[in-house]
């Protein structure tokens, strides 16, 4: 047949080539993006299409009937052109992701960080209300310390009344005390700590760059941070008729962890140098694109090729030289021969 479009092993390879690179397209894209994944989705479909475009459509080109100078010349558009083209434009996103990849030790010192300064927010909390119920303990120490005074001096009372009252009083710092410690260092903030660190411990794993929700999680864990922040500052917020009015709430120190997550955040979209291992990634794809136009043999109608064209050749030569039947019996071997020398000549 003159035309016959061959559907073979060649498009399965360049079917899983185009499947492989869209997914490390998809998350370079989705990085590149800072996690719009319909965004991200629909880039990757639009340079699968100019793959298929260029190669398949060269194929179908190499077989096709009608005005084969015509087609000649838009088939080597594509193949020369069209084809490297979009083989430069697939590797942008492949690029940013084994850029991101190389530098996966970078990011999880950085993440790592920003967990650790995450955490260290319990801990100024606690340093923070202990401070206050010291200073309340001592308040009231000093109180009762005047008011005690006042009465020994006045002499109003035996030795054992003012030891009664003493320890009366030192009974009450003490209940005031752990009334303010049972406020600002609760039960529910106990709950808060234990979850807050156990799920910090967990996503503080080395972060995996083939992961298209690490965007998401970065994000996740800031408006986590930001969350705890407030409750502990809810937590400091009750105040105790025996404290001083000028005590103040408790205001976490956020910035580290979240200025780090950012950081990353803003590390994962920023544009990447060029990688000696896209080129490798890229001369791949592009061997593996062109199987389905290799194993395609050519329209047998078309004498065009893809660099020149076939000419006249020694055969075609003979057997238009002459008519005899010494010359019809050599014509005939020479067309026997024509065959085959066609059938290889025509595959390009």
């Amino acid at each position: 047949m003159n035309k016959k479009l061959v559907f073979s092993w060649g498009h399965i390879i360049a079917l899983l080539a185009v499947i492989a690179f869209s997914y490390l397209a998809f998350v370079g894209l989705c990085y590149y993006t800072g996690g719009r994944f319909t965004l991200a989705g629909l880039l990757v479909v639009g340079i699968d299409l100019l793959l298929i475009f260029s190669f398949i459509g060269a194929q179908q080109l190499k077989i096709w009937d009608g005005p084969f100078q015509r087609y000649i010349i838009v088939e080597r558009f594509m193949l020369m052109l069209m084809a490297p083209l979009s083989v430069a434009v697939a590797m942008f996103p492949v690029n940013h992701w084994l850029s991101l990849h190389e530098n996966e030790d970078y990011m999880d010192n950085m993440f790592t960080e920003s967990i650790d300064s995450a955490k260290v927010i319990f801990d100024d909390y606690e340093s923070y209300a202990n401070l206050r119920i010291n200073q309340l303990g001592e308040r009231i120490y000093q109180q009762h310390k005047v008011g005690f005074g006042g009465s020994k001096s006045q002499k109003t009372g035996t030795e054992k009344e003012n030891s009664e009252l003493k320890a009366e009083r030192q009974l009450v710092r003490e209940n005031t005390m752990r009334a303010l410690r049972l406020m600002l260092l609760s039960q529910n903030y106990e709950d808060i700590r234990t979850s807050a660190l156990k799920w910090m411990e967990e996503t503080a794993d080395a972060p995996n760059t083939l992961n298209v929700f690490l965007l998401g999680n970065i994000d996740e864990i800031a408006a986590a941070i930001e969350g705890w922040g407030r409750q502990l500052g809810d937590f400091s917020h009750g105040r105790l008729s025996d404290e001083s009015k000028e005590t103040v709430d408790y205001e976490p120190n956020l910035g580290g962890a979240v200025s780090q997550l950012l950081l990353v955040k803003s590390f994962f979209r920023s544009p990447q140098p060029l990688q000696t291992n896209t080129l490798w990634v890229a001369l791949g794809l592009f061997v593996l694109m062109m199987v389905p136009w290799w194993v395609q043999s050519r329209n047998t109608k078309s004498l065009c090729r893809l660099f020149g064209s076939e000419g006249s050749t020694p055969i075609d030569l003979i057997i238009t030289h002459g008519a005899t039947s010494k010359h019809q019996r050599r014509k005939k071997t020479l067309k026997d021969d024509e065959h085959d020398y066609l059938r290889h000549v025509r595959k390009f």
